[in-house]
């Protein structure tokens, strides 16, 4: 059990989160692929449209899915990737949406 008021991170989300946030060394960084991997396929889809600048509503028209599924991709990103705000996953996706 945990005390009150702490969460559980996996080794790999935990890593990704300190990468996003900048509180490890360069050299110890997990590559911007090795936080993409944490992602389904299709959540990978929606991490890359939000770091393009694309808002939900457009993001699900443009693939085909309800405003509501692709919300939940978008929280479940945060989720995995240890993330608080929408601003956190949309500044990590900008930096990240080049990668393949």
């Amino acid at each position: 059990t945990f005390p009150a008021g702490e969460t559980f991170l996996s080794e790999k989300a935990a890593w990704a989160a300190l990468a996003i946030a900048g509180d490890v060394g360069a050299a110890e960084r997990p590559a911007g692929n090795e936080i993409l991997a944490l992602l389904s396929e299709r959540e990978r889809q929606v991490f890359r449209l939000l770091g393009e600048g694309r808002q939900v509503r457009e993001i699900a028209s443009a693939i085909g899915l309800s405003f509501k599924t692709v919300n939940a991709h978008r929280e479940n990103i945060k989720q995995k990737l240890g993330m608080k705000t929408s601003a956190e996953l949309i500044a990590c996706a900008a930096r990240l949406a080049h990668l393949p």
